[in-house]
């Protein structure tokens, strides 16, 4: 930054951007010239002095007034094939094989949906080595194989399973995790 004339005064700064342009600059902002923007906020009037106050409108409580609010006569008919909405289809599961009885509450069965009591060492050997109890995956419930168990969680994000020793174990640690409302089928 080079100064090209000692008459410069406090009042004014020379700046050089990297020696290739120089502006003068006022520090005071007393160079009377007017920029198109604003650089600070004009004096709001006070409450008392005739300013009007703002009204917070909720926007979606408008919007569903003023469609309320609309003529029946702008209304599309219900028949139109592009404005009828398909009923949702029913929730189907990943295997063709799941139960969906929810009444249905006995071991060793692929549930598609919650059992709505806790579950029973129904069909399931308790001689088995291993057992495995699935309260989040594709299905659930408590097998003594091991493709039951690879099948409800694959691919599955995080599921929620145990494999003990005992089949009591698996239906005690199923059936606390039904009660604690943690078992959910992932399609």
């Amino acid at each position: 930054m080079s100064v090209k004339s000692e008459a410069a005064d406090s009042a004014f700064q020379l700046i050089g951007l990297d020696g290739a342009v120089d502006a003068i600059v006022d520090s005071r902002g007393s160079s009377g010239a007017n920029s198109p923007v604003p650089t600070e906020p004009e004096d709001e009037p006070q409450v008392g002095e005739g300013a009007v106050p703002t009204i917070i409108v909720d926007a979606p409580a408008a919007g569903a007034a003023l469609t309320a609010a609309a003529p029946a006569a702008d209304a599309v008919p219900a028949t139109d094939p592009m404005d009828v909405e398909e009923a949702a289809p029913a929730i189907s599961n990943y295997h063709s094989f799941v139960c969906m009885d929810a009444s249905e509450n006995r071991a060793g069965i692929p549930f598609g949906v919650v059992p709505n009591a806790a579950l029973v060492a129904g069909g399931v050997s308790p001689a088995g080595n291993k057992y495995y109890a699935i309260a989040r995956g594709r299905f659930i419930g408590v097998f003594d194989d091991s493709s039951m168990y690879t099948m409800a969680i694959n691919k599955v994000s995080n599921p929620i399973c145990w494999c003990p020793q005992t089949l009591s174990g698996a239906v005690t640690w199923f059936n606390i995790k039904r009660n604690m409302g943690l078992c959910e089928i992932v399609v």
